[in-house]
């Protein structure tokens, strides 16, 4: 796993600031237990709209709030050496398979955010993560991988997965501690699940998502020698940037799949290799901001075939190729729903429109 990109020659985190981190991670440890995991899989299908969190199931908050303090807890203690409460966070998450598993992907995703705010830009850094720590790591997500069949913990490593390709092609810096090849050696082991032992209809849009990652990062293998080439050949912005601004929106792309590609080809329509760049020309959809991507893959479920139907007529088909194709289930054969949950402007003029730059 790789070093937090911060400076190496940065000061440790000062142990006072220590203190608030593990009294966190003590505090919140025994708030979530095996014992949740079944209310946990039960609320997992409800759906709230992204202001009324108020109304999240009670489990759900718990472990959100989980979330944000244990894994980091186990980082910190772990950089310093602390074993008394690395071994009882350990001990605690093992007493669940899903409870442990819940520890390593939110070490994976949240932790490496909290240490980038918390650490890298008040200008500190962390030792590397323990050869013992990152062994128990890996150990898990693929044990957790190769037999869950909670769509909560696939929703998670769709996480890991998004977060790892997060800046590419143009950086191979993720928002995770997994390398490009590890990411590789996931997604691979994430195919290798589907092939011989698939994965129940809940969970495959995840995997699906997780599966989608690898265009990118072959995309950036691709192109990383020439780097500043391949970036100097991208069409020109053409609007004055303003102050980024969050939208209260979220994305989702729709990317074709090698075996569509494969048959437009056939077609006549005119396809690129399917070496090339597969996210470029895509289209995105903007869907309101909901607290789980699955609600949003599941009211996208309605409209498939019209966004087939969308989608084939802007690939120069002629209509008769795809006449009787049309539906839900031809969809998932052809195309993939990548998720992105943060949307940011940066081209909004004061009035609201668009600005030109001058030739």
């Amino acid at each position: 796993m790789k070093f937090h990109f911060g400076d190496e020659n940065a000061p440790l985190l000062p142990e006072e600031r220590l203190v608030p981190i593990y009294r966190a991670a003590s505090e919140k440890l025994h708030t979530l237990t095996g014992e949740d995991i079944p209310a946990l899989d039960a609320t997992y299908n409800l759906v709230f709209d992204d202001d009324d969190e108020e109304n999240f199931p009670e489990v759900d908050l718990r472990l959100q709030d989980w979330f944000s303090a244990v894994p980091w807890g186990l980082r910190v203690a772990d950089s310093f050496g602390h074993t008394a409460l690395v071994e009882r966070i350990l001990k605690h998450a093992r007493t669940h398979v899903a409870l442990e598993s819940f520890l390593v992907l939110g070490f994976l995703t949240f932790t490496f955010g909290d240490e980038y705010v918390e650490v890298k830009e008040a200008g500190y850094r962390l030792n590397p993560i323990s050869p013992t720590l990152e062994a128990m790591l890996q150990d898990v997500l693929y044990s957790r991988l190769a037999t869950t069949i909670r769509p909560r913990e696939w929703e998670t490593m769709s996480y890991v997965a998004s977060r790892l390709a997060m800046n590419l092609p143009f950086s191979p810096y993720g928002q995770t501690y997994l390398t490009l090849e590890e990411g590789i050696d996931f997604i691979n082991a994430v195919e290798r699940r589907q092939l011989f032992n698939p994965v129940p209809e809940s969970c495959r849009g995840w995997v699906q998502d997780i599966l989608s990652k690898r265009i990118r990062i072959e995309e950036y293998w691709n192109v990383k020698d020439h780097l500043e080439e391949y970036i100097a050949q991208q069409p020109p912005i053409r609007f004055r940037m303003q102050a980024p601004k969050v939208v209260n929106r979220s994305a989702v792309v729709i990317l074709p799949r090698p075996e569509f590609l494969a048959w437009a080809k056939a077609q006549g329509g005119a396809v690129e290799p399917p070496t090339a760049s597969m996210t470029r020309g895509s289209t995105i959809i903007l869907v309101n901001a909901l607290p789980y991507p699955r609600s949003i893959f599941a009211s996208l479920e309605a409209f498939k075939v019209q966004l087939l139907e969308q989608e084939l007529s802007q690939w120069d088909l002629k209509p008769e190729a795809w006449q009787g194709l049309l539906s839900a289930e031809q969809f998932d054969a052809w195309f993939t729903l990548e998720f992105h949950n943060v949307v940011v402007d940066t081209g909004v003029s004061p009035f609201g429109e668009a600005v030109d730059e001058p030739e």
